[in-house]
C-alpha cells in the first residue's frame, strides 16, 4: 500500500470582511430584576422623586450600581462645583448625578436650578434639585441631577 501525503497551499486563507459594532446588553440579573420591580408600579415622575430621595438621604438599594467620583466641573468663576457620586439604577434607564457646590475665596453665593442646567453637568436632564440655594462660604450644598439613561424606562 502506497500512502497519500496531502499538501495545503501555504497562502494565507483569510477573507477580509467588513468591520461591524456589537452591543452587549447585561442578562437580566437579580440586581436588575430588583430595580424593575421596585419602579414598575409608579409613574415617571414619581419614579425621578424617588431616586432624588434616596439620594438625599443616602438611603440606596444594594441593587443600584453606585460609582465614586471627584471630578471638578467648571461653570462659574463665583463657585466650585465637583462630582462625587454617580448612581445608576439599571433596568429603570435612570442616573443620577451628586454635586458638591461651594462658593468661591470665601464669598457666599445664591443659585438657582438654572444655574446647573449645563451641558457639561449631564445630559439628557430630566430632575434637578438644589439641596441649598443660598450658599454660605464655607459651606457646601449638594445638587442632584437625574438623567434618562438610554434603556427602556
Amino acid at each position: 500500500m502506497s500512502k497519500k501525503i496531502l499538501t495545503i497551499p501555504s497562502r494565507k486563507i483569510f477573507k477580509r470582511i467588513p468591520s461591524f459594532t456589537l452591543c452587549l446588553a447585561p442578562s437580566p440579573s437579580q440586581d436588575l430584576k430588583q430595580n424593575i420591580d421596585h419602579y414598575q408600579s409608579m409613574p415617571f415622575e414619581k419614579k425621578v422623586l424617588q431616586l432624588v430621595r434616596e439620594a438625599y438621604l443616602q438611603e440606596y438599594l444594594e441593587s443600584y450600581r453606585i460609582t465614586a467620583a471627584d471630578v471638578e466641573v467648571n461653570i462659574s468663576a463665583d463657585m466650585t462645583v465637583r462630582l462625587k457620586k454617580i448612581v445608576d439604577v439599571e433596568g429603570v434607564g435612570l442616573r443620577l448625578k451628586e454635586y458638591l457646590v461651594r462658593p468661591a475665596a470665601g464669598n457666599s453665593v445664591h443659585v438657582t436650578e438654572k444655574d446647573f442646567l449645563k451641558s457639561k453637568l449631564g445630559e439628557r436632564i430630566i430632575g434637578l434639585v438644589v439641596e441649598d440655594h443660598s450658599i454660605a462660604s464655607g459651606k457646601p450644598s449638594r445638587v442632584f441631577i437625574v438623567e434618562q439613561r438610554g434603556e427602556d424606562s
